[in-house]
């Protein structure tokens, strides 16, 4: 069975200079834990992901303000599969990197 048969059809993205309050903003509005960052409304390369657990760790633990950047917490060393990738295989890769 492919990934994408898995996976959600539309991503909820936020752009990389947004703070971080209009991210959980969207990650409520959107009922997700994480978001695709992007450069810029309208590009869909993927330049990092934002979790909620990434926003509690930088501003709750640290105790940074709320107007933080995304690009200032996001992880940015993602990694992606092809659609047709089967799921052991995606499974293999996760537990690789």
């Amino acid at each position: 069975m492919p990934i994408s048969d898995l996976c959600a059809r539309k991503l909820s993205c936020v752009e990389s200079d947004a703070t971080l309050q209009y991210a959980a903003h969207l990650m409520k509005k959107n009922h997700v834990g994480g978001l695709v960052v992007v450069e810029s409304a309208g590009k869909t390369k993927p330049l990092g992901v934002l979790t909620d657990r990434d926003i509690v760790l930088s501003v709750v633990a640290e105790n940074r303000p709320l107007n933080t950047r995304v690009n200032e917490v996001m992880s940015r060393d993602i990694v992606t599969v092809g659609k047709d990738r089967g799921i052991a295989s995606v499974v293999d890769k996760m537990e690789s990197n």
